[in-house]
């Protein structure tokens, strides 16, 4: 009898222990050594030159805002990784008589870094957000933003000569912060929402996939 209390007791002890590791495992959406691969659009890209998009006739080559990120998890709390975002834009505008066209590409790279805090949170709010599904972040992007403009030559295209397009380019430092959430649907699908001063736009909307 003896034996077989035993032996119950130490199936009643696994199965607690096992269950409290299988929940200590599902605390947050992600785990140590994961790869958080996002994918997406932006809304609301800034740099626009708005006073050629109003004497604009047709919009020519338009890209709308799109970003791919990847960032490992090094703790439940922090992950990293390289980024980048693109947007372009073109159109044909009229000027004394004289049809040009304008394009402006904007390319921008870099890494990230994300603090969640979903777990804190939870704590000093006294809250039970389900962070195996649930993940609220900070991120910092730092790197780079290269902006190209192709314009038409106006004088040449005045005098009725060759269609000649003038380049110009430069690059700046990208330092993009925003705040985010990430809902997982399962454990490898999720949608995340970002805002902020991101690297090409103040919004971004897209799908995590967690590898």
């Amino acid at each position: 009898m003896k034996t077989v209390f035993n032996l119950l007791l130490l199936i009643l002890l696994f199965t607690v222990y096992s269950a409290k590791a299988q929940q200590e495992q599902q605390r947050s959406a992600y785990d140590k050594g994961d790869i958080l691969l996002s994918a997406g659009v932006s809304l609301g890209a800034f740099g626009v030159d708005r006073s050629f998009r109003r004497i604009s006739t047709e919009s020519r080559g338009t890209f709308v805002p799109f970003f791919l990120n990847a960032e490992y998890v090094f703790h439940p709390s922090f992950s990293a990784g390289p980024y980048m975002a693109y947007y372009g834009y073109g159109y044909n505008y009229s000027i004394a008589n004289v049809d040009l066209f304008r394009h402006t590409n904007s390319f921008a790279f870099g890494a990230r870094g994300s603090w969640h805090f979903l777990e804190m949170l939870n704590e000093v709010l006294d809250t039970e957000v389900d962070a195996t599904r649930w993940d609220f972040y900070a991120t910092l992007h730092l790197g780079f933003q290269v902006n190209t403009l192709t314009t038409d030559d106006i004088p040449s295209r005045r005098n009725g000569g060759p269609n000649t397009k003038i380049t110009t380019s430069n690059t700046r430092l990208n330092l993009a912060p925003v705040i985010g959430a990430r809902y997982m649907v399962n454990e490898r699908l999720g949608f995340m929402a970002e805002i902020g001063r991101g690297p090409l736009a103040f919004s971004s909307l897209g799908l995590t996939f967690k590898l």
